[in-house]
């Protein structure tokens, strides 16, 4: 799936553990069944962050940031 997220962060305010950056989402997955009852479930996405400047102009804010998932169900009844 792909999602776009325009959170129209304010430049005045980024700080490095704290800022609002517009981001692109592409991720996907699937499920495994080993046996009968118990699934296997493998995702990976990628988000990418649009680039920005602080308002003092020095510091840049860029980054990309790829997510991993394994998750496992077993259907007892």
């Amino acid at each position: 799936g792909y999602q776009y997220t325009s959170v129209g962060g304010n430049k005045d305010t980024y700080r490095d553990f704290e800022y609002a950056l517009d981001s692109h989402f592409l991720g996907g997955g699937f499920q495994w069944l080993p046996k009968e009852n118990i699934y296997i479930n493998f995702g990976i996405g990628k988000v990418w962050y649009m680039e920005g400047v602080d308002a003092t102009g020095v510091t840049t804010y860029n980054k990309n940031v790829w997510i991993f998932g394994l998750s496992g169900e077993m259907k007892i009844f």
